[in-house]
């Protein structure tokens, strides 16, 4: 669990940095078996109308970010 939690947590201060970004909620072992090997991310972004990229391009600038933690 706390390998987890500091994984999880570098990617929060990874995906804070994406522009538009307004919160997160991050969940360990949240799946139906309840595995603490496992985390799911929500991110909550600003209005469209106050960002400049789309949910399309954040969305891949994120997969992009998170290669690095497979």
């Amino acid at each position: 669990l706390q390998g987890t939690e500091e994984v999880m947590k570098q990617i929060e201060e990874d995906l804070k940095a994406l522009p538009g970004v307004r919160d997160l909620q991050t969940t360990i072992g949240a799946d139906i078996q309840k595995k603490v090997d496992r985390g799911i991310v929500l991110v909550e972004l600003v209005d469209v109308s106050q960002r400049k990229e789309s949910q399309r391009d954040l969305m891949d600038r994120t997969r992009q970010i998170l290669d690095k933690y497979k």
